[in-house]
């Protein structure tokens, strides 16, 4: 009975990710709708693994044009599991701001972690560039 209702609450936070991603990709007027999703998609996310936190911080970040918001949520992926995505995206902001120290720590953080599966190297190669103008500008 209780893995039933995880397995219900986990398809639940995948539709309500979907939901939102379909909302945040019509524009302003239905970013409201997004939001509401997203914060749906976290309620029932039983894996706690921070993708759907990591999710509504690109959204702020890239549709709402909201670098304090997406920085909270970044943050909040952090917190329920060290991610690769997460620490780049933060670090990304934190250079920005000036937080160099910050931003290394972070960028140090998501490169100890070892891709095990394939779609864990395939991320890690998707950010690569990322990684190393993040680390060319905490060079400089």
């Amino acid at each position: 009975m209780i893995s039933s209702r995880l397995l219900v609450a986990s398809y639940l936070g995948l539709l309500y990710q979907a939901q939102a991603h379909n909302y945040s990709s019509k524009g302003r007027k239905v970013y409201q709708q997004a939001i509401k999703h997203f914060q749906q998609a976290i309620k029932f996310d039983n894996q706690k693994n921070g993708h759907f936190w990591y999710e509504f911080g690109c959204f702020y970040r890239d549709a709402m044009q909201n670098p304090t918001e997406a920085r909270t949520c970044f943050e909040n992926s952090l917190n329920q599991n060290i991610n690769l995505p997460a620490c780049v995206d933060l670090a990304e902001l934190e250079v920005a701001d000036g937080n160099f120290d910050r931003a290394r720590e972070l960028l140090q953080q998501g490169l100890a972690l070892v891709p095990m599966t394939r779609p864990e190297r395939e991320q890690r190669d998707r950010l690569e560039s990322r990684i190393q103008a993040i680390q060319a500008q905490l060079d400089d």
